[in-house]
This record gives C-alpha cells, sequence and structure tokens, in this order.
C-alpha cells in the first residue's frame, strides 16, 4: 500500500532520532514533497539534513522549489537567503533576507543572518545594527552575541569586544554550541587557558557541527592554545579535527567551513603551502573575513607570508 505523505514524514522524523539513518530519512521526505508540496515540516527537515552535510546546492534548489510554490513562506526566503550568503553571494542574500523580515519580523534568525552578510560585505557599522536589532528580539542569541563580536573586531575594536566577552561570559546564553563560540572568541583575544577549558569541554558535545563563521572545530582551537605548552596535546586535538574535516568532505561538504579548518591546522603546523592553499580553497567556497584572518592567533605562521597577503588583497568579485 502506497504511504501517504504525513506517514512518510513521520517515518523520516522517527529515523533522524538517530543521525546515522539521515541516508534513510532523505528519501522519504523526498517523496512526501512529491506527494504534497505544501508540507513545510518536510521542507525544513529535509533542508536541515542538506546543510547538517553541506550540500549548498541541494538545499538552495530545494528552497527556490518551495518558493515558487509558496513565495510567501518566510522559511523559505530566509533559507535561501542564509545559503546565498553562505556561498559567498552575500549581495544576492540581502533582498530574500529582507523579505524573509517583512513575512516574519520576529524571526529567531532573518535579522542575524542579514548581519552575517553584512560581515561578509566588509559593512561593519550595518553588521553591528544587524546583530544588535537581533539582540533586541531575542537577548539570549548566542550567535547574534558572536557575530557582534567578530564584526567588532574585524573592524579593529580592541576594548569593547573584551567588555562584551565578559558579560557574555556571565550571562545565560542559548545553548547553540555556546562553548565552542566563547571558546574561539577567547582564544582571538589571547585568553589561552579559558579557550582550552571550554574547548575540551565541546570536544564531545557534537564535535563534527558547525557554527558560523568560523567553522572551526574545538579540537582546532584546542590544539592551537596548547601549541605552546604541551605539542603532544595540540596535535592530538589537530589529527581529531583533520579526521573530522576529511569525513565531512568525503560526505561531500561543498561550503568553506571544513577548508577554512585545514587552513588553520596547517598553518599552526607550520606547513605554510598547504595553509595557503587550503585557505584560497575556502576563499572560493564562500569564506571571505580578511579582517579577522589578519589578527587571527590561529593563521599566526602564515601572516608574513607573501601569498596570504597576496590573497587576502584580492577580494571577491561579489564584494565588489
Amino acid at each position: 500500500m502506497t504511504k501517504s505523505a504525513s506517514e512518510l514524514v513521520a517515518e523520516a522524523m522517527q529515523a533522524r532520532q538517530d543521525p546515522a539513518r539521515d541516508d534513510t530519512a532523505i528519501p522519504l521526505l523526498e517523496r512526501a514533497i512529491e506527494l504534497e508540496p505544501s508540507r513545510g515540516d518536510a521542507y525544513l527537515a529535509l533542508a536541515n539534513i542538506y546543510n547538517q552535510r553541506g550540500w549548498l546546492q541541494r538545499e538552495l534548489a530545494l528552497w527556490l522549489g518551495r518558493f515558487d510554490l509558496e513565495p510567501n513562506d518566510p522559511d523559505a526566503c530566509e533559507r535561501i537567503g542564509w545559503v546565498l550568503g553562505f556561498m559567498g553571494r552575500a549581495r544576492d542574500a540581502l533582498p530574500w533576507l529582507e523579505r524573509a523580515v517583512t513575512l516574519r519580523p520576529s524571526s529567531r534568525w532573518a535579522m542575524f543572518f542579514r548581519g552575517n552578510a553584512f560581515l561578509w560585505l566588509q559593512d561593519y557599522d550595518r553588521a553591528r545594527r544587524m546583530y544588535g536589532r537581533q539582540l533586541e528580539l531575542h537577548a539570549d542569541h548566542s550567535s547574534a552575541h558572536a557575530g557582534l563580536m567578530w564584526t567588532l573586531l574585524a573592524a579593529g575594536a580592541e576594548e569593547e569586544p573584551r567588555a562584551r566577552l565578559r558579560v557574555i561570559r556571565g550571562s545565560g546564553l542559548d545553548g547553540d554550541r555556546y562553548d565552542i563560540k566563547r571558546a574561539d572568541l577567547e582564544h582571538f583575544l589571547g585568553e589561552r587557558a579559558e579557550a582550552v577549558t571550554l574547548a575540551r569541554r565541546s570536544l564531545d558535545v557534537g564535535a563534527a557541527r558547525r557554527y558560523w563563521p568560523r567553522g572551526i572545530c574545538a579540537s582546532t582551537v584546542l590544539g592551537s592554545a596548547l601549541w605552546e605548552d604541551d605539542r603532544a596535546a595540540a596535535e592530538e586535538g589537530l589529527s581529531r579535527s583533520v579526521a573530522l574535516v576529511e569525513a565531512r568532505r568525503v560526505e561531500g561538504d561543498e561550503g568553506h567551513m571544513p577548508r577554512f579548518d585545514l587552513t588553520a591546522v596547517h598553518a599552526i603546523r607550520g606547513e605554510l603551502r598547504q595553509a595557503c592553499q587550503w585557505l584560497e580553497a575556502a576563499v572560493a567556497a564562500g569564506w571571505w573575513y580578511p579582517d579577522l584572518a589578519r589578527r587571527d592567533p590561529l593563521f599566526r605562521n602564515v601572516h608574513p607570508e607573501e601569498r596570504f597577503q597576496r590573497l587576502m588583497a584580492l577580494a571577491p568579485a561579489t564584494t565588489r
């Protein structure tokens, strides 16, 4: 007997209780959408799998198809904008995100995604305003706090990021990968001991999951923070990162995050040619945060390299 769309979605959701069974869920959700194209829950579930795997082209095509059917679906507009921004197409992303905010002004993510786009475009004033507006709506939004911190750092601020970090340390923010976000920020600001504590706490909690904009593994932050003091533990962390990243690449991750991570691993080890190669690949895949990269302790060994400096001077066409 042919299963209904509702039955297929229910079966897929049951399979998704175990992430190892996402391959089972994918055809169930795809079939549910074929049978009942209006099912927004099936689109969201399928898009989340694509997103977690870094299948950006498939996610974009999925949401564009949804938009053709439901042009007033805020999820479709929001996620199209998110994927385009993640691919380095920030200017293309902004109209979609503006429409998403119009359709759903209280969204937990649309204003944040707009901040991301402006940060990518190096428009730090507008990025800061977008993150601030997101925090007015959702004061516990750890991603918006992190985005605002990275914006301040990219703009060259010194004291305000430290002051905000002190506030964040004592705040009750949402738990979406909060420890690794903070570990990365602490490390960037030279607080290595705190970075080590937070990174270690993050190693076994969603170790392969990512967060915007860095996408760095907790084990990479740990390896960098420990490099001068405990080389064996640092190398263990970096080897762990390489294994996680290679697994994502084998799975088909198209995004910049695995490539950024490999850039950092090679830079920390002093493997400068490989670091520059992977940074070029990250830029090609949508990464573009040169003002952060020039200050980034993850890249301290590669900063003097002429190839690195040339790359940071060559803005992608989509930023112009």
